[in-house]
């Protein structure tokens, strides 16, 4: 899937305002000057960088959602020919997002998120994720400091959808893989 319209008005030709920049350290410690850039520079254009639009402004966001199929993400496969193989674990976890997925697929997963994520469903949740968060930070108080990533936002969400569906925590549900695997790649 090369869609690559190389020497259009909307290629960024500047590597300072590929997304790719948010592998840095220093720009993802401050990601807005990176993000501010991009919305001046062209609400659209090509990152020849990342091989992929870039789509920066909410009107022309909802215009690629409504009008556009979701079925736009680039294979592990492809990457590697492109010298991008570092970029797999968010080609791998793409498909597995309801934004990334058409017709019956996103219909089913649309469904199961407003069934899990009902107001009154998410208000019952609230004193088990308070809880959970609770015994986090207090897990990390006594040393002072914490990777927050990998002991608060990767563990938070596995353990609470693990308490909420009634399973002990053991540390390997598939939300708890999921997350952690999402977490590191987003490094």
């Amino acid at each position: 899937m090369d869609v690559s319209p190389r020497g259009t008005a909307f290629e960024a030709n500047d590597k300072d305002l590929s997304l790719l920049q948010l592998m840095n350290q220093d720009v993802l410690a401050d990601p807005h000057s990176l993000y501010r850039a991009l919305r001046e520079r062209d609400p659209v254009y090509w990152d020849p960088y990342m091989h992929a639009w870039v789509v920066t402004s909410y009107p022309e966001v909802v215009n690629v959602l409504m009008t556009c199929l979701a079925d736009r993400t680039v294979s592990p496969a492809y990457l590697d020919q492109l010298g991008l193989s570092f970029m797999k674990p968010f080609a791998e976890l793409m498909p597995e997002q309801i934004m990334f997925n058409d017709g019956a697929s996103h219909v089913r997963l649309r469904g199961l998120c407003m069934a899990a994520f009902s107001p009154r469903r998410v208000e019952r949740l609230r004193a088990v994720i308070d809880s959970i968060a609770d015994e986090l930070l207090d897990k990390v108080m006594a040393v002072g400091e914490m990777d927050l990533i990998a002991e608060f936002a990767a563990p938070l969400p596995a353990t609470g959808d693990g308490k909420a569906a009634g399973r002990a925590n053991r540390g390997s549900s598939a939300a708890e893989c999921l997350g952690a695997r999402h977490c590191r790649g987003a490094r």
